[in-house]
C-alpha cells in the first residue's frame, strides 16, 4: 500500500507582488492621461459645432426675415425695447412663443411682468445658447420685473460703439442686403459673447432710461448687441467681460456672416481686419488669407 505525502498534490499559491499592482496603476494612469484630453476635444468639437449650427439657423432666420420685409430687423426697438430675436422667433419655429408676447404692452418688461414674471423673456432656448457656455440660458431674477433668461449671440452694430453705427443690426436699424455693399460674405452679421456671472443681460428685451415722461431703450450695447471697437478676446481682469466679444471655445468665437455662412474667427485676428468685417459699406478690401 502507498501512503501518500502531506505535501503530495499541493498547489502553489499565485498572487500579485505590490510592484507588479503599482506597475499596473502606473500604466492605467498614463493611458487616461493620454485618453481624457482627446475625449474633451472631442466633446468641445461637438459643442462648438452645434453653437455653428445655432448661429446658421439665426442667420437663416433673419435671411427669411429680409425676405418677407426686404430688411433685417430692428437689433433693438427704441421704444419697447424688443430684439431681433424677438423679432425672428417665427423664422426659428417658435410661432407659439411669438404669439405669447404681447406686442402691445407698453414694452418688453411690462409685457413680461403682465405674464407674471415668467412670460417668454424669461424661458431659455436652447438655439440661442452656445452649448460650450453652462451660464447661457440662466435667469436674472430682477425682482418685480421677473425672470429674465440669458443668451450668448449678439448682434453685430460695426466697427464703433454707442451711436454711430456701421453695421448691420443697431438701435432702430432697418439695413437691407443692397446697403452691404462690402459683399454679404466679407460682413459679419451676429455673434458669440460669453454670459456674464450676476449680468442683468438678457436675449428678449433691454433695459430702458427715463427722459421725462418718455421711456427710452438703451443702446443695446453689450445687452442684445455689441460692436468690434473693444475687440475679440477672453476675458481679461479689470474688465468688462460683457462689452467685447468672447466665447467658451479655446481657439476663438463663432460668427454668422451677412451671406448666412458660419466661421470661426481666432482670438489673434487683427483688429483692423475685425472692424473691417463688422463694416456694412467701410470699403476696406479685406484678405481672408
Amino acid at each position: 500500500m502507498f501512503q501518500l505525502g502531506n505535501n503530495a498534490c499541493s498547489r502553489a499559491r499565485q498572487a500579485f507582488t505590490l510592484v507588479e499592482i503599482l506597475v499596473v496603476i502606473a500604466i492605467i494612469g498614463a493611458l487616461v492621461a493620454l485618453l481624457l484630453p482627446a475625449v474633451q476635444a472631442a466633446r468641445e468639437s461637438a459643442r462648438r459645432s452645434q453653437c455653428s449650427n445655432n448661429l446658421r439657423q439665426l442667420g437663416l432666420a433673419l435671411h427669411q426675415y429680409h425676405g418677407i420685409y426686404n430688411k433685417f430687423p430692428k437689433g433693438v426697438e427704441l421704444l419697447r425695447g424688443w430684439t431681433f430675436q424677438a423679432r425672428t422667433l417665427p423664422y426659428l419655429e417658435q410661432n407659439a412663443r411669438y404669439d405669447q408676447i404681447d406686442w402691445e404692452a407698453l414694452d418688453c418688461w411690462q409685457a413680461n411682468v403682465d405674464a407674471g414674471g415668467h412670460g417668454v423673456p424669461s424661458q431659455p432656448l436652447a438655439f440661442m445658447n452656445c452649448p460650450s457656455d453652462g451660464l447661457a440660458g440662466s435667469l436674472y431674477d430682477d425682482g418685480e420685473w421677473g425672470f429674465y433668461a440669458k443668451g450668448s449671440y449678439m448682434g453685430v452694430t460695426g466697427s464703433r460703439p454707442m451711436l454711430s453705427y456701421d453695421g448691420m443690426l443697431y438701435v432702430e436699424s432697418k439695413v437691407r442686403l443692397a446697403e452691404c455693399t462690402d459683399g454679404a460674405s466679407h460682413t459679419l452679421l451676429v455673434g458669440e459673447r460669453g454670459v456674464v456671472d450676476d449680468s442683468d443681460r438678457p436675449w428678449l428685451g433691454r433695459w430702458c432710461c427715463s427722459f421725462g415722461t418718455v421711456a427710452v431703450f438703451n443702446s443695446g450695447e453689450g445687452d442684445n448687441l455689441l460692436s468690434t471697437a473693444r475687440g475679440l478676446h477672453p476675458p481679461r481682469d479689470g474688465e468688462d467681460s460683457a462689452l467685447h466679444f468672447w466665447s467658451h471655445h479655446p481657439a476663438g468665437g463663432n460668427f454668422v456672416y451677412a451671406d448666412g455662412s458660419v466661421h470661426l474667427l481666432a482670438y489673434d485676428i487683427d483688429q483692423e481686419l475685425l472692424d473691417a468685417l463688422a463694416t456694412r459699406a467701410g470699403g476696406e478690401v479685406i484678405d481672408l488669407n
